[in-house]
């Protein structure tokens, strides 16, 4: 049996704001997801949780600081 290949691969995404006077606001801390081909997935939670945070980051609008992201076996 072959095993399947996920089409994209997140491995502990990270991503911070420096919010000024040596603050730092850590918006994604973590964020593992396989997603497979044929799949569907959803992205819920509390106002403020990171859900735009994390696909703006996917979308390359937003920096990653750590991780990383592979989109069909390209890493991004």
């Amino acid at each position: 049996m072959e095993k399947r290949q996920a089409l994209v691969q997140i491995k502990d995404l990270r991503q911070y704001f420096d919010i000024g006077s040596g603050k730092t606001v850590h918006s994604l801390n973590g964020i593992n997801l396989d997603i497979y081909a044929g799949e569907a997935l959803g992205i819920v939670g509390e106002s403020g949780c990171g859900k735009s945070t994390l696909l703006r980051c996917l979308s390359g609008l937003e920096t990653i600081d750590k991780g990383t992201f592979v989109l069909d076996r390209n890493d991004v």
